[in-house]
C-alpha cells in the first residue's frame, strides 16, 4: 500500500479503510481500455508515422490492460474485415473503441485522420471518446491547412491537446496527456459498474 503520510493512531485508523479500497484498486488496474489509434499512416513521412507508433507503444507499456491498436493492425489480424470497405471497417472500429486517439499534424498531405473526424462524427459518443492531438497553429496556418475550428467545437475540451513543435519532437507532454486520458477512462468505466 502506498505511503499516506499518516503517523501513529491515524495510520492505524487508515489501515482498515485502506483494506476496503484494495478490491477497487485491484479491479481498476485490471480494467481493459480499448484504444483505436488514428494518425499518419505508413506512407506518411517517417517522423510522423513514427510519432503515432511512439504514442501507441507508450500507452501499451503504461498498463498491460491498455489495448491500443491501429486500424491497419486490426485489418491485418482480423480477416473478417476483408469484406468491408475501409470506411465501413473504420466506422465499426470507432463504434467499438473505448477511446479514439487522433494525431493530427501540420502537414497538409497527411489528411487521413482529419477526414476520419468528419466521416465518423455520427458514431455514438464519438465527440466524448476522441482524444485529439492538434498542432498549435496561427489562424492563417489553420486556414491554409483547412483546420476549421468548427470541426473541433463539439469535441470534449478535456480531450484536446494543442502541441508545439518542440512538444511534438520530445513527445513527453503528448504521451502523458494520452496516458492520463486513458487512465481517466478506465476509472470512469469501473465507476459505472459499481
Amino acid at each position: 500500500m502506498a505511503s499516506n503520510g499518516l503517523a501513529g493512531d491515524w495510520a492505524d485508523q487508515y489501515k482498515d479503510w485502506g483494506q476496503k479500497f484494495t478490491p477497487y484498486f485491484d479491479r481498476l488496474s485490471k480494467t481493459p481500455v480499448c484504444v483505436l489509434c488514428w494518425g499518419p499512416g505508413e506512407h506518411a513521412p517517417k517522423e510522423l508515422y513514427d510519432k503515432r507508433m511512439e504514442l501507441r507503444e507508450h500507452l501499451r507499456k503504461s498498463n498491460p490492460n491498455n489495448k491500443v491498436i491501429t486500424s491497419e493492425e486490426i485489418k491485418q489480424v482480423d480477416t473478417r474485415f476483408a469484406i468491408l470497405t475501409d470506411i465501413e471497417a473504420e466506422e465499426l472500429q470507432a463504434r467499438e473503441a473505448d477511446l479514439i486517439l487522433v494525431l493530427l499534424t501540420s502537414q497538409k498531405e497527411v489528411s487521413g485522420a482529419h477526414a476520419e473526424l468528419l466521416l465518423y462524427r455520427n458514431v455514438p459518443n464519438f465527440y466524448n471518446k476522441t482524444i485529439l492531438l492538434l498542432p498549435k497553429l496561427s489562424a492563417k496556418e489553420a486556414k491554409k491547412l483547412g483546420f476549421s475550428a468548427k470541426v473541433f467545437e463539439n469535441f470534449n475540451p478535456k480531450n484536446i491537446l494543442c502541441y508545439t513543435h518542440d512538444e511534438f519532437v520530445t513527445c513527453q507532454t503528448m504521451r502523458e496527456f494520452c496516458r492520463k486520458r486513458v487512465d481517466s477512462n478506465r476509472n470512469e468505466k469501473l465507476f459505472s459498474k459499481l
